[in-house]
């Protein structure tokens, strides 16, 4: 990490944003091993070294729309641009 992508983690921390981190293992062909754990602010060493660090994303949510047979009839990530004409559903992502 150069050392503004450092600082600009040290910031979202400082304003409470979630942060996670992987170790710095790869495997036989450069890819990262392992999986994103969430940092505890009020802990956390922050040891660039041995971790890499970023922003957590935020979960996607999208608006859908079924039409009488079931099916999808529309859908939006903004949910003032759907219509209501049948049954809203809320599918928020999983970030693991």
């Amino acid at each position: 990490m150069t050392i503004n992508e450092k600082i600009s983690i040290l910031q979202a921390a400082r304003e409470e944003k979630k942060i996670r981190k992987r170790l710095r293992e790869y495997d036989s062909v450069g890819r990262p091993v392992g999986r994103w754990v969430p940092c505890d602010l009020e802990s956390e060493l922050w040891d660039f070294s041995c971790w890499n660090y970023e922003i957590a994303p935020e979960p996607r949510e999208i608006w859908v729309i079924l039409n009488n047979a079931g099916g999808v009839h529309s859908a939006s990530s903004n949910r003032d641009l759907i219509s209501h004409h049948g049954e809203t559903i809320r599918f928020r992502e999983v970030i693991e």
